[in-house]
């Protein structure tokens, strides 16, 4: 309703602007082509609307319809439906795990979920500030996710 999109574009905002990228997790998807229109969240114009207004959202990720999806919208939002392991055989799987650069999104997928290399757009970040612990994190990614529609997400 009224009060989670005021929320989500309180969130966007904060998020632009402290320079930070934004991924929203959600179980339907938000955006016409990723997947069938009858699996889309009822409201996902006016979701849609409030997650344009931000240059900080880069990726939507999305379960429900079962065969997964993508596509990339007119902002540059790219909109993936994460393929559901329901629909495997005994035999395959159906799980990602997402790369996070400061230029593009890899999210490197295991059985029926394809890898897909998503390009981020430039916005302005913060300078961050190398130390010990932060040594090479451009090469090796700042996040590593793994994601499935069975709602686990687990932080190797």
């Amino acid at each position: 309703g009224g009060g989670q999109l005021q929320w989500l574009e309180e969130e966007l905002a904060g998020a632009e602007q402290q320079g930070e990228r934004v991924v929203i997790l959600s179980h339907v998807g938000l955006a016409p082509r990723s997947q069938n229109e009858s699996c889309l969240i009822w409201n996902y114009e006016k979701v849609l609307s409030v997650c344009h207004a931000s240059p900080s959202l880069c990726l939507v990720l999305a379960g429900h319809a079962h065969r997964g999806g993508y596509v990339e919208d007119e902002h540059g939002v790219h909109h993936v439906t994460v393929q559901s392991p329901l629909e495997c055989e005994e035999t395959e799987t159906a799980f990602a795990t997402a790369h996070v650069y400061s230029d593009r999104i890899e999210l490197e997928g295991e059985g029926r979920v394809p890898t897909r290399v998503l390009p981020l757009r430039s916005i302005k970040l913060p300078a961050v500030t190398k130390g010990p612990d932060t040594e090479g994190e451009s090469e090796r990614g700042l996040e590593k996710l793994t994601l499935s529609d069975s709602d686990k997400l687990n932080r190797p």
